[in-house]
């Protein structure tokens, strides 16, 4: 049913941008460039888990993920960062969540005990804070075996 990412690929995701040509690439990352110069927003922040939800959406689960709590200025360089990416056309998600992909589903056989077992983790209180200090520009390619992620930029915050 799960399969869990493995701890070395963990990472937060601010801002999804899907397939994107090489031309694209080096506009994220002359935009992510800029966004670093901006001294005011882009300091690192702490962040905390906070529940859990499933991508695409309940009815079509494939992704289950941490959400976060936003603290300091974890809302202010999310803003940013999109506003950066919306130069570029891609879309500035409104409802787009910021969280960590801990796991993928293949099949949900037994959705009411999926939707069970999510209800509980969400009353899980995880008190762990974590400091985040750079933005990463990754790569993702799915394969049997599990994600693959590759960093293409890295800008230090």
């Amino acid at each position: 049913m799960f399969k869990f990412v493995e701890p070395n690929n963990l990472h937060l995701t601010l801002k999804f941008l899907g397939e994107i040509n090489d031309n694209k690439v080096e506009a994220v990352k002359h935009n992510l460039e800029k966004c670093k110069n901006d001294a005011d927003t882009l300091v690192p922040f702490t962040s905390s888990i906070s529940g859990f939800g499933v991508f695409p959406s309940m009815d079509f689960i494939r992704v289950l993920w941490f959400g976060l709590k936003p603290e300091n200025n974890f809302l202010q360089i999310q803003n940013v960062v999109d506003a950066s990416m919306a130069e570029l056309g891609f879309k500035n998600e409104k409802t787009f969540q910021p969280h960590i992909t801990i796991a993928r589903i293949k099949n949900v056989k037994d959705k009411a005990k999926l939707l069970n077992i999510i209800t509980k983790l969400n009353k899980l209180e995880i008190q762990q804070k974590f400091e985040v200090t750079e933005i990463k520009l990754k790569s993702s390619m799915l394969t049997r075996e599990g994600p693959i992620y590759e960093d293409i930029f890295t800008v230090k915050i």
